[in-house]
């Protein structure tokens, strides 16, 4: 069983990547394109990315296409002297979902085209898995893309004309209408507080502290995004110039993450470390001085919570367990309405439901049916999350129809279509409702068989059922499919193969019977390359063998 801590990390450090490729190009020119034939010769940042690095053997060049130019600094350039904003895509064209899915519905999208050149210079980095950019470019993305923190793809930075990120995003649904609307409020906000700025009067100490308001409270909505607090650098100095006491509290905040960002360094403990260097003796100083941190800077609510993650992922990547629970424990009741309180009492309470479904598990197999329903119906008088509930009372209902009480599960499967408030579930449920009949009762019931060890058992009640009861063709390929997986259970491939493919007969074109084809062929492939693997080691024996008799 996973440790919650081990879940936890995982949570807190797992990033999903995605990719986007383009389709469907419209002709709109970038302000980019539009000036190349009139920059200045003399000026250094004309070159292309294509003219500026000689190919290397095996790699392509990037090139810009459509509304993308794929040089940086050229961008920053025509930005500069159109007075606009750069759009900086972060992706990879050929292996993420997500990256594609956003090229598709938005930045393929005319519409899309047309309005972003109005206020952005569009700039590519790709990052692609089936071809190579030259080392030079490739390494220069690299550095952009953690220049910028970018963890994932797609990730798309909102910069200044220098390059200065005031936003981040990724993929939004809404299309490309929808899109244009993020990024025309994205921009607002940035002019919104450059209007603070521009409102500024020397000796206005209200002025001042409220644009540091502003300014920490913007922050607040990217603090994912460590380039923006960056990026508005600028605007933070102003504040520092015109009172001591921002300026006080700014420098010590730096202080505070110089520290952190020493002690990180020092112990390389925790995510983004190689934790097969760590120790518990690393562990325990690296702890020591992240809590010296706390008492020396005073730290309350979540930048205290900040440092004592810390520690708890010091504890986590060294294993030991009951420390690292202690600090999580420190960390949630240092600022219990924070996202990462939440988080960590989420992924606390999904491991209970874990442990109890364990429990739950074996009640069953030991016929104590009344003990398994009875400890759901504890867990369900306390529990708050709406997903945990359903599930909960969903399992407690096939309990039910497995031991013959098929009211109490009717019951129990209509309290799982009251509280769904997903259609597609709503609708598996009613589907499970009417799957109360003999037949379908029966498939399920023979599940105890597997459960206590007996697979080749199942797989026979099925078969009898099937017999007896001369099912619905839905109702029988979802049998012959319990049969397959008993089989395999019991290691009986020949049979398991039979059943998937009467499976598949029944009615080859529903989307149960195609997802078993495509299984059925994997699973023939991986047999055949099994088979002549073994051919080719039993050849290379006998050869081995002949070598060695020629020898002697």
């Amino acid at each position: 069983m996973k440790s919650i801590l081990v879940m936890l990390a995982m949570l807190l450090t797992l990033t999903a990547c995605q990719k986007g490729q383009d389709k469907n190009k419209v002709e709109v020119k970038t302000p980019a394109q539009e000036e190349t034939a009139a920059v200045d010769t003399e000026v250094e940042v004309t070159e292309t990315a294509e003219t500026a690095v000689e190919p290397e053997e095996g790699t392509v060049m990037p090139e810009d296409e459509g509304i993308w130019t794929v040089n940086f600094e050229f961008a920053k350039k025509i930005a500069k002297e159109k007075d606009l904003n750069l759009l900086l895509l972060f992706t990879g064209s050929d292996w993420c979902v997500w990256c594609k899915k956003l090229n598709e519905e938005v930045f393929s999208q005319e519409a899309f085209q047309q309005e972003v050149v109005k206020m952005f210079v569009p700039v590519k980095f790709d990052f692609p898995s089936s071809f190579k950019f030259p080392k030079e470019i490739a390494d220069g993305y690299a550095a952009e893309r953690d220049k910028y923190g970018v963890r994932g793809y797609p990730t798309v930075v909102l910069t200044d004309c220098d390059g200065n990120a005031f936003a981040v995003c990724g993929y939004q649904p809404g299309g490309a209408e929808g899109y244009i609307t993020l990024l025309n409020n994205l921009v607002d906000g940035k002019k919104e507080l450059e209007a603070k700025v521009a409102e500024l009067k020397d000796g206005d100490a209200a002025a001042v502290s409220e644009l540091y308001n502003a300014l920490e409270e913007y922050s607040e909505k990217f603090k994912d995004s460590p380039c923006v607090k960056e990026g508005l650098k600028k605007y933070y100095d102003i504040c520092r110039e015109k009172s001591p006491e921002i300026s006080r509290a700014l420098e010590r905040e730096e202080k505070i993450k110089q520290r952190l960002a020493e002690i990180d360094e020092q112990y390389k403990i925790g995510p983004g470390y190689d934790p097969s260097e760590a120790t518990p003796e690393k562990a325990q100083q690296a702890v020591a001085d992240y809590e010296a941190v706390i008492n020396s800077f005073s730290l309350e609510g979540e930048k205290k919570q900040e440092v004592l993650m810390k520690m708890a992922f010091a504890y986590i990547t060294v294993q030991e367990d009951e420390k690292a629970q202690e600090y999580l424990d420190k960390a949630v009741e240092a600022a219990p309405e924070s996202e990462i309180a939440e988080m960590i009492k989420e992924t606390r309470s999904a491991q209970e439901v874990e442990e109890l479904m364990e429990n739950v598990n074996q009640m069953v197999i030991d016929d104590k049916k009344d003990e398994a329903i009875q400890a759901l119906d504890k867990r369900l008088e306390t529990e708050e999350d709406m997903n945990n509930k359903i599930m909960l009372t969903s399992v407690k209902a096939e309990i039910q129809v497995l031991f013959d009480d098929i009211e109490g599960a009717k019951e129990n499967f209509n309290k799982c279509i009251e509280m769904c408030g997903n259609e597609e579930a709503t609708e598996q449920f009613k589907t499970r409702l009417n799957e109360l009949d003999p037949f379908n009762k029966t498939v399920t019931q023979s599940q105890l068989y597997a459960l206590r060890g007996n697979p080749a058992e199942m797989a026979a009640a099925i078969e009898k059922a099937i017999e007896q009861y001369n099912p619905d063709p839905a109702s029988l390929q979802k049998a012959l499919v319990m049969q397959a997986q008993a089989y395999m259970e019991a290691r009986d491939e020949a049979k398991a193969k039979e059943a998937i493919k009467k499976a598949i007969d029944v009615d080859p074109e529903t989307d149960l019977a195609k997802e078993l084809s495509e299984n059925l062929k994997r699973m023939e492939a991986m047999q055949a390359a099994m088979q002549k693997r073994i051919e080719e080691q039993k050849a290379n024996a006998e050869e081995s063998g002949e070598g060695s008799e020629a020898k002697e």
